[in-house]
């Protein structure tokens, strides 16, 4: 058998979040701890019940060692490279009306767990380029399909922590509107703790 596991915190990625959201250090059994190491490892859950119980272990320890290197700073980069390209941090008060409907219908319905790259996209745009840009023919330039993959494989796992702290705390100052905000609050301060109960411990 061969699994293949980042071997230092630095090379976690974006698509390692579900196994960062299964940690749990109150206790774990057997159970969970499979359902971990299913999800850092990309396996199911049947592969890895097959794997002998020292090598378990073992897997089990290097995990938690590389997931309790994760180190959280207080705002993300304002600019990342991916796949050879430059992008930038997107400014809430400068972007386009398009990125707050996008922004809040992902928090609304539960975009983190659903689907935390498409999150990730939305943080940042490719450096020059407007969100919700468009071409002469009013194709949209750079969607989110566009850069999906590529987040996906590359976005470090700590920037988007980092990141989706930073904007969902934004997004709870921001609002003006008070039955908006009462909805806003309420699920951005259920998703903002989940993640930062973690980043408080790590950080």
């Amino acid at each position: 058998m061969e699994i293949k596991i980042p071997k230092r915190a630095e090379d976690l990625r974006i698509r390692h979040f579900k196994a960062f959201k299964e940690w749990n250090e109150e206790g774990m059994d057997t159970m969970d701890k499979a359902r971990l190491v299913a999800a850092f490892t990309n396996r199911n859950i049947r592969y890895i019940s097959s794997i002998d119980i020292n090598d378990f272990d073992k897997i089990y320890n290097h995990i938690l060692s590389v997931l309790s290197k994760i180190k959280i700073n207080t705002k993300p980069p304002e600019e990342i490279q991916l796949n050879g390209r430059t992008y930038s941090l997107i400014d809430p008060h400068k972007t386009s009306a398009g990125w707050h409907m996008d922004w809040g219908e992902l928090v609304k319905n539960g975009g983190f767990d659903k689907d935390p790259v498409k999150c990730a996209c939305l943080f940042y745009h490719p450096k020059g380029h407007g969100y919700g840009e468009v071409d002469r023919n009013s194709n949209l330039v750079h969607s989110i399909k566009d850069k999906y993959e590529i987040f996906n494989n590359e976005f470090p796992l700590s920037i988007f922590i980092e990141s989706a702290s930073f904007f969902l705390l934004k997004s709870i100052k921001s609002i003006s509107i008070s039955t908006e905000k009462k909805i806003w609050e309420i699920k951005a301060t259920q998703v903002t703790n989940q993640i930062l109960s973690f980043c408080g411990r790590k950080s």
